[in-house]
């Protein structure tokens, strides 16, 4: 069942990526979280959003090494309306420094996201499935 309310999708953002600050500093990787000040309050399921950003960050700081080329999937909040690429990568690049700005942004509908059985985002076929369109770039 999903229970919608009022959340502050940047502050709970916020708390969640600085949980995951001794993993990142543990393995030499800066963890910044930027591009968040404008997003509004927000009525989503507050506990499926925790898990979203859990698996996100976790599996990023896991999967990612040094010197690695950072890539974005997005999956738009409406897919009727998805943001354009170049207005997103645009704003990126006002905001982040300039080696932090993805190298490639990719667009991915929401049934492309592969999961485990268990709901979890799977990141090896996720990294599987983003790989493989960098290459078709």
């Amino acid at each position: 069942t999903i229970h919608r309310t009022a959340i502050d999708l940047a502050q709970l953002s916020a708390e969640l990526v600085e949980g995951a600050r001794p993993m990142a500093e543990r393995k030499a990787i800066e963890l910044a979280l930027e591009g968040f000040r404008d997003i509004p309050i927000a009525y989503v399921d507050s506990d499926a959003f925790e898990k979203i950003i859990v698996n996100l960050v976790g599996n990023s700081l896991k999967f990612t090494e040094q010197g690695q080329i950072v890539v974005a999937g997005i999956v738009p909040i409406s897919p009727s309306a998805p943001p354009k690429l170049d207005d997103l990568r645009e704003r990126l690049r006002g905001e982040l420094s300039a080696f932090k700005v993805p190298r490639h942004l990719l667009m991915l509908a929401p049934d492309e996201l592969p999961f485990t059985d268990t709901g979890k985002l799977h990141p090896g076929r996720l990294r599987d499935l983003l790989t493989a369109r960098v290459a078709a770039l």
